[in-house]
C-alpha cells in the first residue's frame, strides 16, 4: 500500500497498480472479510471528509489526467456542500484537504478537524 493515503482509497489505488501490471482481480462470492476498526469516524465526519477528498485527488493525479483531477475537485466540492447541510466542519475539511493535496502534505495529517 502507498503510505501517502493513510486512510481511505488505498485499496482502490492498489487495484489500479495491479491492473497496470496485468494482475487479475477475482470475486470470491462465499468469502468473508472482517474489518477491524474505523467505525468510530462516523458516516459524515470532518476527518473522513478530509481523507476522502485528499486521497481521491491524489489517486486521480497518480493514475489519471489533470482534467480528471479538475473534475474531481468540482465534484467533491459540490458533494461536500450537498452532504454537509449545517456542518461547516466538513466544508472546512474539504478546503484543508484540497490545500494539503496541492502542498503535497500526504500521509497522516496533524490537522485538528474537530466537529
Amino acid at each position: 500500500f502507498d503510505e501517502n493515503f493513510f486512510l481511505y482509497v488505498e485499496e482502490n489505488e492498489l487495484g489500479y497498480r495491479c491492473a497496470k501490471l496485468g494482475i487479475n482481480s477475482y470475486i470470491v462470492l462465499n468469502s468473508r472479510i472482517f474489518h477491524k476498526g474505523s467505525a468510530g469516524l462516523g458516516k459524515e465526519s470532518a476527518i473522513k471528509r478530509y481523507y476522502l477528498v485528499r486521497n481521491l485527488l491524489y489517486l486521480k493525479r497518480k493514475h489519471f489526467s489533470t482534467l480528471s483531477v479538475a473534475f474531481s475537485l468540482l465534484h467533491l466540492g459540490v458533494m461536500t456542500i450537498v452532504k454537509s447541510r449545517d456542518k461547516t466542519s466538513n466544508v472546512n475539511a474539504y478546503i484543508c484537504a484540497v490545500y494539503d493535496f496541492f502542498k503535497g502534505n500526504m500521509g497522516k495529517t496533524t490537522r485538528s478537524l474537530d466537529e
